[in-house]
C-alpha cells in the first residue's frame, strides 16, 4: 500500500464531508450554483487559523456546472459544490467528523516525527481528499454509514481456537456512534445516487445486492479509488503506481484492456465489483437503510458555489473489505487483488 503508506483518496472523501454537513443541519436538498471554477473560500481550521480565499477549485469537465443539490452533486462528484459545503457546514467541523471516523491521522509517517503519523491537514481542499489513507480506513468509514453511524475500529482477529477447538478469548470490538442514524441514512441515500443511472459508477453498481459507493480520481490521475458496500460488506479498491516518482495511470494497459483517460468507475471499480461479488456470495438480500429524497423546487434561490481538486492514479490495485453487522460489528475481513498493467 504505497510502501506502507496510503495515498491521496480522491472524491472518496465528499462522503465525511456530507455526514458533516448532515450533522450541522444542512438539508440535501440545499443547493449550489456551481460554475466549472471556483475560488477556494475562506476558511477557519481547528486551531483558529484562518485560511484566504484562493483560486484553484474547478471540475473534471466544462460541462459540469449549474444547479445542483447535495444528491445531484454527489452522484456526479461535482467539486465546485463540495468546497463550498464544506465551507457552510464549517471546516473544523470535517475535521472532527474525519476524526471520529478513525481519519485524524493519515497512513504515512510525520517527516518531523518519523516515529509518528502525519496528521490530517486542515486545508481548504480536505474535501477533495488530499490526505493520504489506505483503502481498509476508507472501507471502515463507509461500513459505518451502513452500520447507522456506528463505527468499530478494524479488527483482525474475531475468534480464537486451540488445536482441539476449544474457543479461546479474542479481542473485543472497540465501538460508538459517531452520527446519528438519520444522518447516516442520509448519506446512504447519497451514495447510492453514485451507482444509480446517471451517477458516475452506474457501470458498476449492479452486483446482485442493494448497494451504493464513491469513486474517486486524484490529479493526473495517479491514483483512482471506488469505495463501496451492502449492508454486509464494504470494501475499499485504489490502484495507483507504486513507484517514485508516482507515474499516471493514463495511457496504460491493466491486462487486455487499454485505459487512455482513467477514472475510478473504470479502472477501479471493476476491481471491487469483482471482489465484492464474491465476498458477498451466499448473503442475503438486504437493503441499506436510506433516508427519502425529495428534489427541491427549480426555481428556489440557491447559493453560491467554490472550487475543488482530487487525488491521483497509478499501477497496483488494492482491495479492503470489512464486514458489519447491523450493530455495527466491525470490518474483520481484508481481501487483496494486485493486477500487474503493461504500457
Amino acid at each position: 500500500m504505497g510502501g506502507g503508506s496510503g495515498f491521496p483518496t480522491g472524491s472518496t472523501f465528499k462522503a465525511v464531508t456530507a455526514a458533516a454537513a448532515l450533522e450541522q443541519g444542512i438539508p440535501m436538498t440545499y443547493t449550489v450554483n456551481a460554475p466549472y471554477q471556483d475560488d477556494y473560500p475562506q476558511m477557519t481550521d481547528c486551531t483558529g487559523a484562518v485560511h484566504p480565499q484562493t483560486p484553484g477549485d474547478e471540475n473534471d469537465s466544462p460541462d459540469l456546472q449549474g444547479k445542483f443539490n447535495m444528491k445531484t452533486a454527489m452522484a456526479m462528484s461535482v467539486n465546485t459544490y463540495f468546497v463550498p459545503l464544506e465551507a457552510k457546514a464549517g471546516l473544523c467541523n470535517v475535521v472532527h467528523m474525519a476524526q471520529k471516523l478513525g481519519l485524524g491521522y493519515q497512513a504515512t509517517l510525520d517527516p518531523e516525527h518519523p516515529d509518528q503519523l502525519f496528521p490530517l491537514q486542515q486545508v481548504q481542499s480536505l474535501t477533495l481528499g488530499v490526505n493520504s489513507y489506505t483503502p481498509l480506513q476508507i472501507a471502515n468509514v463507509y461500513a459505518t454509514f451502513a452500520a447507522d453511524g456506528r463505527y468499530c475500529k478494524p479488527l483482525a482477529i474475531t475468534s480464537v481456537s486451540d488445536s482441539t477447538g476449544r474457543i479461546l478469548s479474542a479481542p473485543a470490538p472497540q465501538c460508538g456512534q459517531v452520527m446519528s442514524p438519520t444522518t447516516a441514512k442520509s448519506v446512504n441515500t447519497l451514495l447510492a445516487s453514485v451507482v444509480a443511472d446517471g451517477g458516475t459508477a452506474s457501470s458498476i453498481g449492479n452486483i446482485g445486492w442493494p448497494d451504493a459507493g464513491k469513486t474517486g480520481t486524484t490529479n493526473s490521475s495517479l491514483q483512482v479509488w471506488f469505495t463501496g458496500y451492502t449492508k454486509q460488506i464494504s470494501a475499499s479498491t485504489v490502484v495507483s503506481d507504486t513507484t517514485a516518482p508516482l507515474a499516471s495511470l493514463n495511457g496504460i494497459k491493466l491486462g487486455p484492456t487499454y485505459f487512455p483517460t482513467a477514472f475510478g468507475f473504470s479502472m477501479a471499480g471493476p476491481v471491487w465489483a469483482q471482489a465484492m461479488t464474491g465476498a458477498m456470495s451466499g448473503q442475503p438480500q438486504a437493503n441499506l437503510d436510506e433516508t427519502p429524497f425529495t428534489a427541491p423546487d427549480p426555481q428556489a434561490a440557491s447559493p453560491s458555489p467554490s472550487p475543488s481538486s482530487s487525488p491521483s492514479p497509478a499501477a497496483g490495485s488494492t482491495t479492503s473489505w470489512a464486514k458489519h453487522g447491523r450493530h455495527g460489528r466491525g470490518p474483520h475481513g481484508r481481501y487483496l487483488r494486485r493486477p500487474r498493467p503493461t504500457v
